[in-house]
């Protein structure tokens, strides 16, 4: 739901959410799209994170906020789940080459540290 009003894709939240085909900003949301929303979302079911989590996150990402990412991973620290973050300066896919380069370099180094 946070995402609908600050993603370049409100729409593509509305249906991943289960709230209908088509986001419709004059609409009030009602309670059982909450619910299938909340349903949905990863922080919903971040007690259950035990795993090691790799994220990697893109400061001018206009998809995914990323102060979603940051707000994950200050729960996972909190929780003691072994976490990494990489806060590029980049959009979504990180796609600038040094970027892409150190994206590649430390999942590299996480599965290989994560799978042995």
């Amino acid at each position: 739901l946070s995402m609908t009003e600050t993603t370049d894709i409100p729409d593509w939240n509305w249906v991943e959410g289960g709230c209908g085909d088509m986001y419709d900003p004059s609409t009030a949301i009602n309670p059982d799209q909450l619910k299938s929303m909340w349903e949905k979302s990863p922080i919903r079911y971040v007690e259950n994170v035990c795993t090691p989590v790799l994220l990697l996150l893109g400061s001018k990402d206009l998809r995914v906020p990323y102060a979603q990412g940051l707000k994950y991973y200050k729960i996972l620290k909190a929780r003691k789940v072994p976490v990494e973050i990489y806060v590029y300066e980049d959009c979504h896919s990180l796609k600038k080459t040094p970027h892409d380069a150190d994206v590649f370099m430390q999942t590299a180094l996480w599965l290989e540290k994560y799978s042995s």
